[in-house]
C-alpha cells in the first residue's frame, strides 16, 4: 500500500508538472514556481478546488453597493433634471403670457396710431380755411404798420 501511494504521488506530481510547464507563462513567476505543482494548481484554477465563499460574497456585496450608489446618483441627477425641466416650463409659460400682453398692447397702440394718423376731412377743411385767412392777412401789406416804419433815408416805407 505505501508503494502504491508513493507511485500515485509521483505520477500526479509528474502530470501536474507537465501541465504547469505548458500553461505557466515564461517570466519570474513561471520560473520560480514551476516546480511547485500545488501553487500552480491553485493559481490556474482560481480557487476552484478550494473555493473561498467569503471572498466571493464580499465581492458580490461590494458590486451590489457600487450599483446601489450609482442608482442613487442617477436618481438624484434625474430629479434635478426634472426640477429644471419644470422650472423651464414655468418660465416659458410666463414668457408666453408676457408676449400675449405685449402683442395686445402693440395692437392697441397701432389702433390708436391709425386713429390719430387718419385724415379727418372736417377738421382739415376747417384748418385749411383758417390758414388761408391767416395767409391772406400776413401776405397783404398792412398800411397802418407801413406808415409808421421809416426807411433809412427818412421816407416812409409805404410810399414809392
Amino acid at each position: 500500500m505505501p508503494f502504491l501511494c508513493l507511485f500515485l504521488f509521483f505520477l500526479s506530481d509528474f502530470v501536474v508538472r507537465e501541465v504547469v510547464k505548458k500553461k505557466i507563462m515564461k517570466g519570474l513567476f513561471g520560473r520560480t514556481f514551476a516546480n511547485s505543482p500545488i501553487f500552480a494548481l491553485g493559481y490556474f484554477t482560481n480557487d476552484a478546488l478550494t473555493p473561498n465563499l467569503n471572498k466571493k460574497i464580499k465581492k458580490a456585496h461590494q458590486a451590489l453597493a457600487e450599483a446601489e450608489s450609482i442608482i442613487k446618483t442617477y436618481e438624484a441627477k434625474l430629479a434635478e433634471v426634472e426640477k429644471m425641466k419644470k422650472m423651464a416650463k414655468q418660465m416659458v409659460q410666463s414668457c408666453e403670457a408676457l408676449m400675449f400682453k405685449l402683442e395686445k398692447k402693440e395692437k392697441m397702440l397701432d389702433d390708436l396710431g391709425k386713429l390719430f394718423r387718419a385724415p379727418r376731412m372736417d377738421v382739415l377743411k376747417g384748418k385749411e380755411k383758417k390758414l388761408d385767412y391767416l395767409g391772406q392777412l400776413y401776405s397783404a401789406p398792412r398800411m397802418d404798420l407801413l406808415k409808421e416804419i421809416k426807411n433809412a433815408d427818412g421816407r416812409y416805407a409805404g410810399r414809392n
